[in-house]
């Protein structure tokens, strides 16, 4: 199986911590590693299965021998191609230019395939489907299942929980007049996964890593995508950086927090050839930022903000990387949980950006990266008594 992985934990240092608490916090995040392993080679084998299954029922349309004069094919395409990028001398060619060279070779194509008496509607019927099934391969956050680009632009109060309610307090149990704190670089504590894979002969990743505890540095770039185009190639990356800090409780009560991002450079990018042949394509990147609050005992489901997200289908050739968040711009989220933790208890919060792309072509090569670094200025701890 395919599946690339990589991840480390490195849990803050604190000598207050008691060596149980912080082993259950260790023990904790070594299990959510190995759940997105799980996870992760769940969907590898899935993925597989659906290119086996997509060439065989293309086998099944075009026959072997088929195959092979559409591979043929390909291979002169590609070659034709690179002698036109070679006459225009490193010039990137105008639309103009690329439109005759597609049409030229999608005419090329149609007369091949009725040299083969295939309908070209049954491979479009078949890429169809397999592109649906592959949806399932890939999360995609609600509400982001259109075409475009869209940047989240998080309003203050979007993941701030209820408060308690406010009510007077038994004797003896008052919380401290401002039991808030603001903790500010340098952080220790750092969380890093990545889970990936690519399908097709000429496909690659490039995970790269930007994380710095010392000075709130939490980012990383996915970058994915194929070379030369194939009948399918597919490819997803998921990557988690995250750093993080110890808090204790000064009473039974929620946590929520305030935490002020400086963007040190968050970009979408997609570059897309048409090569040659029935050309589709599905393209998604979604960056998030989440929150993880770990007590002694569990760790609940992150909180989790969509920033930013692309999808595409079928673009025209060329491509474009808008930025989202220009650097230097300030962003605060205010992002908390439900639970309760106990009076005294210590909780262990992380946090941190984490970028998915996905891609399934059909005769296309594609360049996709999405990368986003953020600079934590500061987290403000807001406890709640309950």
């Amino acid at each position: 199986m395919s599946l690339n992985h990589r991840g480390r934990s490195a849990i803050a240092s604190n000598p207050r911590v008691p060596a149980a608490v912080r082993q259950a916090v260790i023990e904790q995040g070594l299990a959510r590693l190995q759940d997105q392993v799980r996870k992760g080679a769940d969907i590898a084998k899935r993925s597989e299965a659906l290119m086996e299954a997509h060439s065989t029922a293309l086998t099944r349309i075009v026959k072997a021998d088929g195959r092979r004069r559409i591979e043929a094919f390909r291979a002169q395409a590609r070659e034709r191609n690179a002698t036109a990028m070679n006459t225009v001398r490193n010039r990137t060619l105008d639309r103009t230019e690329q439109l005759k060279l597609q049409k030229a070779g999608r005419d090329a194509y149609e007369r091949l395939l009725q040299d083969m008496r295939v309908d070209a509607r049954q491979i479009q019927a078949l890429y169809a489907r397999t592109q649906e099934s592959s949806n399932d391969l890939h999360r995609v956050p609600p509400g982001s299942s259109g075409g475009g680009f869209v940047v989240k632009a998080p309003d203050p109060d979007d993941d701030k929980p209820d408060r308690a309610p406010d009510h007077p307090d038994p004797p003896g149990q008052q919380p401290p007049a401002d039991p808030t704190q603001l903790i500010v670089p340098p952080f220790e504590g750092l969380y890093e996964s990545y889970t990936g894979q690519v399908l097709g002969p000429s496909t690659y990743a490039w995970p790269q890593l930007f994380l710095d505890p010392s000075w709130g540095l939490a980012g990383n770039v996915v970058q994915i995508g194929s070379t030369s185009a194939t009948n399918l190639d597919m490819g997803w990356g998921d990557y988690q950086t995250f750093i993080g800090f110890w808090f204790r409780m000064p009473f039974l009560g929620r946590l929520s927090t305030e935490i002020v991002l400086e963007s040190d450079g968050c970009q979408h990018s997609i570059q897309v050839f048409d090569e040659a042949g029935i050309s589709e394509m599905k393209h998604t990147q979604h960056s998030f930022f989440d929150l993880y609050m770990t007590g002694s005992f569990s760790t609940e489901p992150p909180i989790e903000v969509v920033m930013s997200h692309l999808v595409e289908t079928n673009p025209p050739d060329g491509g474009y990387a808008p930025v989202t968040y220009p650097p230097g711009t300030i962003v605060q989220l205010n992002l908390g949980l439900e639970r309760t933790f106990g009076d005294g208890e210590f909780v262990y919060i992380e946090f941190g950006p984490r970028n998915h792309v996905g891609f399934v072509t059909n005769d296309v090569t594609v360049d996709s990266w999405l990368y986003y670094r953020w600079l934590v200025k500061s987290v403000k701890v807001i406890p709640t008594p309950a």
